[in-house]
């Protein structure tokens, strides 16, 4: 008989501290998913269209963009612009502030 209390007592510990670990997983990528937002082209500013006219990246066509707004919690989640290049069978993702400078 208590065996089977402690059994059923540790069963119900690890099935709660489970299902809070799944619900905590869940919010986070609800919150990032909220702050990105995929745009056009046309809707980059213009600061990093003339970033990516240059040389370096005159070989590489835009794929997709995303317009990332910032939470300010950490240094990447300050708002930025993400841009998927093409060239070839190549892809690249940059990460650009709104002045076009490049961020890692």
């Amino acid at each position: 008989m208590k065996s089977g209390v402690i059994f059923f007592l540790a069963f119900f510990a690890f099935a709660t501290v489970t299902m809070n670990a799944q619900t905590t997983v869940v919010k986070v990528a609800t919150v990032s998913q909220d702050n990105r937002v995929e745009i056009t082209a046309d809707q980059l500013p213009e600061a990093v269209l003339k970033t990516l006219k240059t040389d370096e990246y005159k070989d590489w066509s835009i794929s997709k963009a995303y317009h990332i707004k910032g939470a300010g919690e950490k240094d990447m989640q300050k708002e930025h612009y993400e841009v998927v290049l093409r060239s070839n069978d190549r892809e690249t993702t940059l990460k650009l502030d709104k002045d076009g400078n490049v961020i890692e």
